[in-house]
């Protein structure tokens, strides 16, 4: 099965049949509703309106309780955020080392979101497929200017026109996106690394690679390619579960 859409209320009722709270950065719902009695009767309508679309049905509904089951017990997780004027976009790839999942929706609270599974080994591989292809910037990494200029360089013809190259293309962003990705040991979110952060306009795809002092942060030419491969090194350094096999003891 490739995935199905869910209303966000539809996606709060399969969450909590599993004990899930909302996966970030998905932005979360709730029942609308005064008293517990309405909220019972929100759950029970919503329940309905997924046994009517065929949702419970054994093979959807297993679907749908393995991805449930990721959120609740996730232990590593791959999340992207893309600020866009025409397709901004959340989404997350997470997994418990048994199943995985993937949740993507619009960037705004009202929109539907899609579940599908995916290979627990391929958190990455699903987020980025997500990325819409965009050719690498041209030219060599461009200093970032803090401020009007760039402080920790010197003011010379050469630094006066990167910094120019700089805000020209900064001004032309179209899109803004990051990916990251988190681990939970013993029970305790964190971040593996700081998140990977690139722009794309008509000037091409640019990763923002951070300040090494005394330099200052790089604005780099990059491949969607590349971007999945820092995200699969940053991979490595997280607690990647493994499926238990059976006891020895």
């Amino acid at each position: 099965m490739s995935g199905v859409v869910l209303d966000r209320h539809e996606l709060l009722w399969v969450l909590e049949q599993c004990g899930a709270g909302w996966p970030y950065p998905l932005r979360p719902v709730h029942w609308s509703a005064e008293t517990d009695a309405e909220a019972r009767r929100h759950r029970t309508a919503t329940e309905q309106a997924l046994r009517a679309r065929g949702l419970l049905e054994p093979a959807p509904a297993r679907m749908l309780l393995d991805a449930g089951q990721a959120v609740a017990g996730w232990a590593v997780a791959v999340d992207l955020v893309r600020r866009d004027a025409s397709a901004p976009l959340a989404a997350v790839a997470v997994t418990d080392g048994r199943t995985a999942a993937l949740l993507e929706s619009p960037e705004h609270a009202q929109a539907p979101v899609r579940v599908a599974p995916c290979a627990p080994d391929g958190l990455a591989e699903a987020v980025f497929s997500l990325v819409p292809p965009v050719p690498p910037g041209q030219g060599p990494p461009v200093p970032v200017p803090a401020g009007t200029a760039p402080a920790d360089l010197p003011t010379t013809q050469r630094s006066a026109r990167a910094r120019d190259v700089a805000e020209d293309l900064l001004a032309s962003v179209t899109a803004v996106s990051q990916a990251g990705v988190a681990d939970r040991r013993d029970g305790v979110p964190r971040r593996v690394a700081a998140p990977l952060c690139w722009l794309d306009g008509p000037r091409g795809r640019h990763v923002l690679r951070p300040p090494q002092p005394p330099r200052p942060s790089l604005l780099v030419p990059a491949t969607g390619g590349q971007l999945l491969a820092d995200v699969r090194t940053v991979l490595t350094d997280a607690a990647v579960p493994r499926p238990s096999g059976r006891s020895t003891a």
